[in-house]
């Protein structure tokens, strides 16, 4: 495939994934996991190992979704571990 087709494919990809509900779920979700002291590499690497790439553009909406669900589980485990150290310093 010529190098322009699949770059335009890219470009159509990624502003279609930036309209999903999924992508800007994902979005959200990774600024969360930072404001809850992750660093944003470590979101980043949270992304590739649950999705297999770093590239959102890249995933159908069932993937993005599937990411969103991992994600939001991750934001999960992170809020339960900050209430138990609150806990503890009570």
């Amino acid at each position: 495939m010529p190098a322009y087709i699949k770059a335009l494919k890219g470009i159509i990809n990624f502003s279609k994934s930036k309209e999903s509900n999924h992508y800007n779920k994902i979005q959200t979700i990774k600024e969360q996991l930072v404001g809850l002291g992750y660093q944003p590499s470590e979101v980043e690497y949270f992304v590739k190992n649950f999705a297999g790439i770093n590239d959102l553009s890249r995933l159908d909406e069932a993937e993005l979704q599937q990411l969103s669900k991992k994600l939001q589980h991750q934001l999960e485990i992170a809020r339960k571990c900050r209430e138990m150290i609150k806990d503890l310093n009570n």
